[in-house]
């Protein structure tokens, strides 16, 4: 971080050309406001680059503060670009910091579910077994779009999605029967996991009348 803030005032750079590109193509990143170096960002205004120690204060009052949650690595990461915050190793300190918190060892959950092999699922046909997801939720569009409904096709990899204001079994009906059924036949398998988009009495309805076998997959 000092030799970005020291480029951006005083114009210094490594003798390697190739360093010096790279330094340059970074800073490009960052802006310096008085004596205060600050990350440009697409999604959010600037945030503030802190050093060392000053992340670790910032990573005790969001951890675990008066408001702290306890949140893991990657949400506690986004709670602290929402603050205003940055520094390069944010993701990596996070993490860390989140794994010798005592409170998250102590009430973290346990994995109880015995190791076993992975079961591949496995097609011998084309467009005979597919599985169902949703994406979601994104930013909302226009339309008031903000999920996909992906179905994929287990031996050709072909995907078929959706945009989709709401998740509902309505919609998973609908697809099913216009981007599936009336495109490449009946399936013999569908695939989906326990969201009671997919779960639901309609869904078995729908492929009980054309034999579909409907297969539940954990997440």
């Amino acid at each position: 971080m000092d030799r970005i803030i020291n480029h951006l005032k005083n114009g210094d750079q490594p003798s390697n050309q190739q360093e010096a590109k790279r330094l340059r193509l970074e800073r490009a990143k960052y802006v310096l406001i008085g004596d205060d170096l600050y990350r440009r960002s697409y999604a959010r205004p600037l945030t503030k680059c802190l050093r060392p120690e000053e992340a670790q204060e910032v990573m005790e009052a969001v951890h675990k503060g008066e408001c702290g949650t306890h949140a893991r690595g990657r949400s506690l990461v986004m709670r602290i670009l929402s603050q205003g915050f940055f520094w390069p190793n944010i993701h990596k300190d996070a993490q860390t910091f989140m794994e010798k918190c005592p409170q998250c060892q102590y009430y973290a959950d346990m994995r109880r579910q015995p190791v076993s092999y992975l079961r591949p699922i496995n097609s011998s046909w084309s467009f005979v077994v597919w599985g169902l997801d949703f994406l979601g939720p994104m930013l909302t569009t226009i339309r008031s779009y903000k999920w996909l409904l992906v179905a994929v096709d287990y031996f050709t990899k072909w995907i078929e999605l959706k945009p989709l204001a709401q998740p509902t079994a309505q919609n998973v009906e609908s697809f099913l029967w216009a981007n599936i059924v009336c495109r490449y036949g009946i399936p013999m398998v569908i695939i989906i996991d326990n969201g009671t988009s997919f779960a639901n009495q309609l869904i078995r309805d729908f492929c009980g009348k054309y034999q579909i076998n409907l297969k539940y997959a954990s997440v």
